[in-house]
């Protein structure tokens, strides 16, 4: 009994501490029944909270319903920008490279400017030597201007002298002409006074002193030939020595003779019909020619054989030419009688109208087959012997009889 005395009063110590432990935490509940009121407020005011978090979350997520349609926009835009991007980038490369190229031409120009500087350098020291010349010049224009004053005057004397010296020529030349005129019909009278004084009937111009032998009713050649007939040997032999006489018995006109010349000239016709002696085709001017050469060589020939015997024989035939025209020089029908007339001294010493009308005939005026076309046969298809005078300084100093120093003084 007392163990369990000492084990009630035990028992009842440990329940008044439990007691006292017991109303400790009665106290300590109450102040969590303070508390737990305290955190219901708390609550209360948290849930409300959460409502109005919950409020901005839906407005959140309705703003971020619109932020991502905007980002999509946005990723459309920025799919746009990176094409944009990627084209830029590829002008870019292109501007670099045009850029590098720029580079180089502007290192190529850079290097042509500093030649150019180099070169305005040198011509800027070029320019202060001609600028050093120029000064000299001018310091000379007064000695030069004097010099080309004078040489003015001497100019204008010069020019008075050539004038005067042209004028001079004008008239040398002038008489020149009409001396080898005077001369030539000199020539022509002295043949024809010959002429008549041997019996001779030859035709002379009185103005050249040409003598022409046509092919009329007594031929000179056979016809299409070159062969001379008797009629024109003997006539030769009349007229040669005769003409040799007159040019070169006279020592002064010797001097003056250039040539005698043999001319032989074609009718302008071809295998019997009238041809244009101006434009014909090849072969008619090539007959023609030759027939007019071998006939005035053949006459040439027969001059200079050994039938016939003259006076100054080998220095005529030192001058000689022997030409053949063709029908280059073909006479006119047009050509009228009277006019032909009067350009002939007949050789009896009267006009060939106061002759026969026998011997008229022998020098045809028209052409009454016209083969020959507007020219006439007979006139045409002639030989002509002239002669050429000298032209050379010598000769005209003695033409005009005046002595070399009067021709070029002054």
């Amino acid at each position: 009994l007392g163990k369990m005395a000492g084990e009630m009063g035990a028992l009842k110590g440990e329940n008044d501490g439990l007691k006292g432990k017991l109303g400790k935490m009665a106290g300590e509940l109450g102040g969590l029944k303070d508390k737990i009121g305290k955190l219901n407020g708390q609550l209360a005011g948290l849930g409300n909270e959460n409502n109005g978090l919950k409020d901005q979350l839906a407005k959140f997520e309705n703003d971020n319903s619109g932020l991502k349609a905007k980002v999509a926009s946005l990723g459309n835009d920025l799919n746009g920008l990176k094409g944009q991007l990627a084209t830029m980038g590829s002008e870019n490369k292109d501007l670099k490279d045009k850029l590098s190229n720029k580079g180089r031409s502007i290192a190529s120009l850079n290097n042509n400017l500093d030649k150019l500087n180099s070169v305005i350098a040198q011509c800027g020291n070029e320019k202060d030597g001609l600028l050093g010349k120029i000064n000299d010049l001018e310091n000379g224009i007064g000695t030069k201007a004097k010099a080309l004053s004078q040489c003015e005057d001497k100019k204008d004397k010069v020019i008075a002298t050539k004038d005067k010296f042209l004028n001079q020529l004008r008239d040398v030349a002038n008489k020149i002409e009409n001396e080898k005129k005077n001369l030539r019909a000199n020539i022509a009278k002295n043949l024809a006074r010959k002429f008549r004084e041997n019996n001779i009937d030859a035709k002379v111009d009185p103005k050249t002193g040409n003598v022409t032998l046509l092919m009329d009713k007594n031929l000179l050649f056979e016809t299409n030939s070159a062969r001379l007939s008797k009629f024109a040997k003997d006539k030769l032999a009349q007229i040669i020595p005769v003409y040799s006489d007159v040019l070169f018995s006279d020592g002064e006109i010797k001097e003056k003779i250039q040539s005698f010349n043999v001319e032989g000239h074609a009718s302008p016709n071809y295998l019997n019909g009238a041809v244009d002696p101006f434009n014909s085709e090849p072969n008619a001017y090539n007959y023609n020619l030759n027939l007019s050469s071998r006939r005035a060589l053949s006459i040439t020939n027969y001059i200079y054989g050994e039938r016939l015997k003259f006076p100054h024989k080998l220095h005529m035939r030192n001058v000689t030419k022997s030409i053949g025209y063709g029908f280059t020089r073909p006479v006119p029908l047009s050509v009228k009688r009277e006019k032909y007339v009067d350009d002939l001294i007949e050789p009896q010493g009267i006009l060939l109208a106061d002759r026969s009308p026998a011997s008229a005939d022998y020098i045809p005026f028209e052409n009454p087959d016209l083969k020959c076309g507007e020219f006439s046969c007979s006139l045409s298809q002639r030989v002509e012997l002239s002669f050429s005078l000298k032209d050379d300084p010598k000769t005209i100093e003695k033409i005009l009889n005046l002595p070399k120093d009067d021709l070029w003084s002054n």
